[in-house]
């Protein structure tokens, strides 16, 4: 059965995730939770060692999204649906990989935290968009859930990007 391009699309969305007041949270009792420290704000150094800290889980896991998304798009293209379930689940092992070491982290600054948990909230989502477009069919209503999820994880992209830049800046980080 062929997939249609929304599905596609949000297999692809899975995969430009990257790979973003300390409290300890976790949606799932299995996952460590995010590390209690006490935290700075509107720090500079402690900003841009959080970015840093940040930048190198995404760069990290760059090279292996970059070949996910290449096999996603030829399996999709191919209609090969069990490779491009594979390959669906390889990616969210790297996402839920992710997520981990963003919870292992210890950061320093409030502004890090919060930009932490948009980061996860944001794999999350991908990870989520990946099992509806994984299964044998999918029905209507999956494919209004993807659609609906996609729009969220674009416009939490889209905020993460334009955080992450507003900080570069004002914090000269780079």
């Amino acid at each position: 059965m062929r997939k249609s391009p929304l599905v596609i699309a949000a297999a692809l969305a899975f995969l430009l995730a990257g790979c973003d007041n300390k409290k300890t949270t976790t949606d799932d009792p299995g996952k460590p939770p995010v590390v209690e420290t006490p935290q700075s704000t509107d720090n500079g150094e402690d900003i841009k060692a959080d970015l840093s800290l940040m930048g190198e889980i995404v760069n990290n896991n760059e090279a292996e999204v970059n070949k996910l998304r290449e096999s996603i798009k030829w399996f999709s293209d191919k209609d090969e649906q069990e490779m491009l379930k594979e390959t669906l689940a390889r990616s969210r092992k790297l996402q839920e990989n992710a997520n981990s070491q963003l919870r292992a982290l210890t950061l320093k600054s409030k502004e890090g935290e919060g930009l932490r948990h948009k980061l996860i909230d944001s794999n999350n989502m991908a990870i989520k968009m990946a099992e509806l477009a994984s299964g044998e069919t999918v029905s209507e209503e999956d494919k209004q859930s993807l659609e609906q999820l996609g729009k969220q994880f674009l416009a939490l992209q889209m905020d993460i990007m334009q955080e992450v830049n507003a900080l570069a800046v004002k914090y000269n980080w780079q």
